[in-house]
């Protein structure tokens, strides 16, 4: 283990809040993580999903299903990624858009 990272470990026990049906259910938290390739950050998205019930979107992901897909955006898509470049914002922020909207 490379001595800049630490474990991280939980001493307290997971509480997994639900919202009450009856009741309308509070705005959604969102947790974006970051880091560069290799990083880790798949892995302790997957992590979260299974122990903690969260949902882990990757905009990689999403990406490369709108490119399987043939959308509108794909020519513009593949032109970023082969061309090395950012996928433009407006692109992206669509797709997170349309894909949380599908999947409540």
């Amino acid at each position: 283990m490379e001595p800049s990272v630490l474990p991280i470990i939980a001493t307290d026990p997971v509480k997994i809040h639900y919202c009450d049906p009856r009741l309308p259910c509070p705005a959604p938290h969102v947790v974006f993580v970051l880091g560069g390739p290799g990083a880790g950050k798949g892995t302790m998205c997957e992590l979260a999903a299974e122990q903690l019930g969260w949902v882990h979107l990757s905009m990689g992901d999403l990406l490369r299903a709108e490119e399987l897909a043939g959308g509108p955006n794909t020519r513009d898509i593949a032109e970023a990624i082969n061309a090395g470049r950012l996928v433009p914002d407006a692109i992206l922020m669509t797709l997170l858009r349309n894909h949380t909207r599908a999947t409540g």
